[in-house]
């Protein structure tokens, strides 16, 4: 009886939504094109309709598996079409950039509506990050890898996962402990065993 209460329960918006039309012949790609001209609003209505009957069942499917609760499953499926059509274009493919859009509490009005601010982010990053020349890094087919030197001169091939680019360094995130000598601009033929001299640094002046 559950089961059959909660289908009727869907099947009320799911209807009203999909009874507004559809444009089948056309691409995802087209019938966003097609909402986002607003040159004639029954298009328009029709493609974004299109696009909730084409893709609606399997994102139902999803938020009902992923929210047990109905109410909760209901309001992220709207909310995912809701995301399509804020989101949609804010890609500049000539630039490069990408708008967003971030909703701000302003209580007391601070905020007016036109303005324009600074806005900072505050990304979480890891406790410690290691950094390597660029030049230190081996690209193979196997992975990504970096040459050390252990203590015996002996030379080691370490696999290791890369994070940021910082244009001359780039972040391994992991492979590497920290206190390993790496070595830089390692020749193709080097490879893990062989025993190796450490050079001196150039002294300046």
């Amino acid at each position: 009886m559950a089961s059959t209460q909660s289908t009727t329960a869907w099947a009320s918006p799911l209807g009203t939504l999909y009874s507004l039309g559809t444009v089948g012949s056309l691409s995802d790609d087209q019938l966003v094109e097609r909402y986002l001209s607003r040159n004639d609003p029954a298009a328009s209505e029709a493609a974004f309709s299109a696009l909730v009957e084409r893709h609606g069942a399997m994102v139902l499917s999803v938020c009902q598996r992923a929210l047990k609760n109905p109410h909760d499953a209901h309001d992220a499926f709207q909310a995912t079409f809701l995301v399509l059509v804020r989101t949609a274009r804010s890609i500049d493919v000539a630039s490069r950039t990408l708008l967003i859009e971030v909703d701000v509490e302003n209580p007391t009005g601070e905020l007016l509506a036109g303005s324009y601010a600074e806005v900072h982010l505050k990304l979480p990053s890891p406790a410690s990050t290691l950094k390597v020349p660029v030049s230190a890094v081996i690209f193979k087919s196997e992975g990504v890898q970096v040459a050390t030197v252990d203590r015996g001169g002996r030379v080691q091939i370490v696999p290791v996962t890369l994070g940021r680019d910082f244009g001359s360094f780039v972040e391994v995130v992991s492979g590497l402990n920290g206190d390993e000598q790496v070595i830089v601009n390692p020749p193709d033929s080097l490879a893990s065993g062989q025993t190796v001299r450490l050079a001196k640094p150039d002294q300046p002046g």
